[in-house]
């Protein structure tokens, strides 16, 4: 076993529901922008969310079911931090109904507040990746932006999409965000399950270190996730690239969005 893996092996599986609670709790404002950092521009904000807005756009144009539709009814969001997606969904996407999930206690309070006076949002404090997870309704589109590559665990992400897809209509699509590269792969690690200041831009790291003893990302790659959902009765239709095209794009953008449909 050569330094790497040893080191690899070595570190552990951060609390994701501690990481963010915390991380809410020292966000200047409930802003979207602010989820990225506090010192980021507002043209770079902008950039940033339009870029991937835009990729959904055209990526669900290609679909028959939506480009004739004139409203979706029912809309979900995993991991809806400060409620950005589930506003896309409701106010540019059109959709009817929208539930807002999120594992964070204290974003979820704050959801509350903000869509209070909105009847076709509902905020619902749930974890994805766990075994009891259930939901009544089914939906048409699913969306998890930046959310599914913080499940760590193998076992737990591989509940996640299962959980996705049984909460999907037939013939209902999952909008997935995460780099879909050649190999699954540890990207980010941190000190402590317990986030400690944006001064300190976070504390993440590329490379695992006995400084940062926590893995808070893990990439998975295209083929794992179509082996997954295949599984669930869901199949990957597309992805749209952001930027670089088929080969470069994978190699490296976590904002790559992956289209899976019900079948």
């Amino acid at each position: 076993m050569d330094k790497k893996q040893e080191k690899e092996e070595s570190i552990k599986e951060y609390n994701a529901k501690q990481f963010f609670d915390s991380r809410y709790k020292k966000l200047p404002e409930f802003k979207d922008q602010h989820t990225l950092s506090p010192f980021i521009s507002d043209l770079d904000a902008a950039f940033h969310y339009k870029n991937i807005e835009l990729n959904i756009i055209k990526g669900l144009m290609k679909f028959k079911e939506f480009s004739s539709k004139k409203g979706i009814e029912r809309a979900c969001d995993i991991g809806a931090g400060t409620g950005h997606w589930v506003r896309f969904l409701n106010e540019d996407l059109n959709v009817k109904s929208v539930v807002a999930i999120e594992i964070s206690t204290v974003a979820c309070k704050k959801l509350e507040e903000v869509f209070s006076n909105n009847p076709n949002i509902t905020v619902e404090n749930l974890d994805i990746s766990s075994e009891q997870f259930k939901f009544k309704d089914y939906f048409d589109i699913i969306t998890g932006i930046a959310t599914f590559h913080h499940i760590v665990n193998d076992k737990a992400w591989e509940t996640a999409l299962r959980n996705v897809s049984s909460a999907l209509n037939r013939g209902g699509f999952a909008l997935i965000t995460d780099m879909f590269g050649f190999r699954t792969k540890n990207s980010t690690y941190i000190k402590s399950s317990e986030f400690s200041s944006w001064k300190e831009k976070q504390g993440h790291k590329k490379t695992a270190s006995s400084e940062t003893p926590y893995l808070m990302k893990r990439n998975r790659s295209l083929g794992y996730y179509k082996k997954i959902f295949n599984k669930n009765g869901c199949k990957v239709e597309k992805v749209v690239w952001n930027w670089g095209g088929w080969l470069f794009g994978r190699l490296g953008h976590q904002f790559n969005i992956m289209f899976i449909k019900k079948m």
